[in-house]
């Protein structure tokens, strides 16, 4: 299976939404593979945690139609909806996102 083309990365999620959320939201675009919402490691960050979860689709095609949708409500609040840029060589992978688009790599 090839990640670079079959996850999605959904942001500004309700505080309280779950793994079970995200699959109810996007089941319909297809085989949903895995869907996981990052655990909070430090809750003291006085930088405001944006919430965020994966979406793992069994291929390219149901990823695809999941990115060209709508952004759906989950619980009650709309979500952005973006292909993850994963890199496979790479084991701990850190997603930071809530940064303008201008913003650079180097000023991060």
């Amino acid at each position: 299976m090839n990640l670079l083309f079959t996850t999605i990365i959904i942001t500004h999620l309700h505080p309280d939404a779950q793994s079970q959320h995200l699959i109810d939201a996007f089941k319909s675009f297809g085989n949903i593979k895995e869907a996981w919402i990052p655990e909070k490691k430090n809750t003291r960050n006085p930088i405001s945690y944006e919430n965020f979860g994966f979406v793992q689709f069994e291929n390219e095609y149901e990823c695809n139609a999941a990115l060209s949708s709508m952004p759906p409500f989950i619980l009650d609040k709309v979500v952005d909806v973006h292909l993850a840029k994963i890199n496979p060589d790479v084991k701990d992978t850190i997603y930071i996102t809530g940064f303008p688009e201008s913003t650079k790599a180097s000023e991060i």
